[in-house]
């Protein structure tokens, strides 16, 4: 019976550990789908305010920064002054701040994060310029590089008018 006796706690171990592992792979499948959806719901609203010229009235500092504002200039930060083939991941809360992680080339190698202050919104990254006034800088992006939606077109420098025309032919 002494004999018999790890042998069964070995394998009572076995059982619970398999349990347990399964446990853990459901667990982290679930957290990866929730993260997933959570990316999702980022990406979609950042979509959905830059399609109609209104990153910066996304951002509201005045109450501290979310999750959301966070995200929306970790993401246009990257856009505009890193480059192209990078990626920002999650937001996480770290005291009182907010974390980015960064993510860089085909590889989605993680770089430095992007550090946004949860209550002012300044933005640093080791090597890269700070932002002191992200709703400056998210107007900047806008007028830039997003067209306002509605806006009737500028007429084109050098344009013929029909008075120029009328002058042309007498």
């Amino acid at each position: 019976m002494k004999k018999a006796l790890p042998i069964l706690l070995a394998a009572l171990a076995l059982v619970g550990c398999s349990d347990d592992k399964q446990d853990h792979r459901s667990r982290h499948a679930a957290a990866a789908k929730a993260d997933q959806r959570r990316y999702a719901d980022l990406e979609s609203r950042f979509m959905r305010a830059a399609e109609q010229g209104k990153l910066s009235a996304s951002f509201k500092a005045e109450d501290g920064v979310d999750e959301f504002e966070a995200w929306l200039v970790a993401r246009t930060y990257v856009l505009k002054d890193i480059g192209a083939c990078i990626d920002v991941g999650l937001p996480a809360r770290c005291g009182g701040d907010w974390m980015i992680p960064v993510f860089v080339g085909r590889e989605g190698k993680e770089d430095h994060p992007i550090v946004i202050d949860a209550s002012t919104g300044r933005t640093s990254r080791e090597g890269d310029l700070s932002l002191d006034y992200p709703k400056d800088f998210l107007l900047n992006f806008e007028a830039q590089f997003l067209k306002t939606p509605n806006k009737t077109p500028e007429p084109t420098t050098g344009a013929v008018t029909p008075r120029a025309t009328e002058g042309a032919s007498r």
